[in-house]
């Protein structure tokens, strides 16, 4: 395009009202190149960098029309090579680090956009999300185990042990653990990655025995890693009974 630069001067009002007669210009017509510019509009995407923190659920806040960004003064040229683009909301490791597990809880996050239009102005640059962070943690309830009694040989030379006829299962226990491993024990209610033991020792087996030959002990629960008893710890009465030892002659 040939513009008449002389022309253009003579035609500006600021110099009508300043009186400024133009007598000359050294080039009178110089060459333009010009290009539309355009607004362009680009969905956003939710994407997730959280590393292993897993994510149940992530959503706009606002239900309904997904957000959009508005890019302003794109030229034309390169608004048909981003129309098809989107503006990522990338929600990071620190974003969710500090959320409780299991509930839908509010977060902000940034809007990003391709290299080559990154420093465009544009009408939003943050979005509002919900998101869940998943809880991997499971319960499990045990109907029924045997409490498994054990001891030194020594202790049997010298005294019967013996668990009251009710105390010897310990029944309806809750265990708590990582999803996957709750999922086996669920999937094997007998499973023998679970079981209930004492274990009595010399000490207070001789302490039961001077002291009316009844000892209260806790029941261990014994799990696989990572997977704790929840529910309340039970104790159980073991007697301590002295063996009748054969007099001298």
């Amino acid at each position: 395009m040939q513009i008449d630069i002389r022309d253009q001067i003579e035609q500006a009002d600021r110099l009508k009202q300043l009186g400024i007669n133009v007598t000359g210009v050294s080039d009178e017509r110089v060459s333009v190149t010009y290009e539309k510019i355009l607004d362009v509009t680009l969905d956003v995407r939710i994407k997730q960098r959280t590393g292993a923190i897993k994510l149940s659920s992530a959503t706009f806040r606002e239900a309904g029309q997904p957000p959009r960004v508005t890019l302003r003064e794109v030229p034309a040229s390169l608004a048909s090579q981003i129309v098809n683009l989107n503006a990522i909301a990338w929600i990071e490791e620190e974003d969710v680090a500090s959320l409780d597990k299991g509930a839908p809880q509010q977060i902000t996050v940034s809007l990003e956009l391709p290299g080559a239009i990154a420093a465009l102005d544009r009408s939003i640059s943050t979005v509002d999300l919900l998101v869940t962070v998943a809880d991997d943690r499971d319960t499990v309830k045990i109907d029924r185990r045997p409490i498994l009694l054990s001891y030194p040989p020594s202790i049997n030379e010298r005294y019967i042990i013996e668990l009251e006829e009710s105390d010897r299962f310990i029944t309806a226990f809750e265990l708590e653990g990582p999803r996957d491993q709750i999922a086996l024990i669920k999937a094997d209610p007998a499973s023998k990655d679970v079981w209930a033991s004492i274990r009595l020792s010399n000490e207070e087996a001789d302490m039961a025995a001077s002291n009316g030959g009844v000892l209260s002990k806790a029941v261990e629960i014994n799990t696989p890693d990572n997977v704790v008893l929840t529910s309340e710890v039970v104790r159980v009465s073991i007697k301590v009974i002295p063996r009748e030892t054969t007099p001298a002659p």
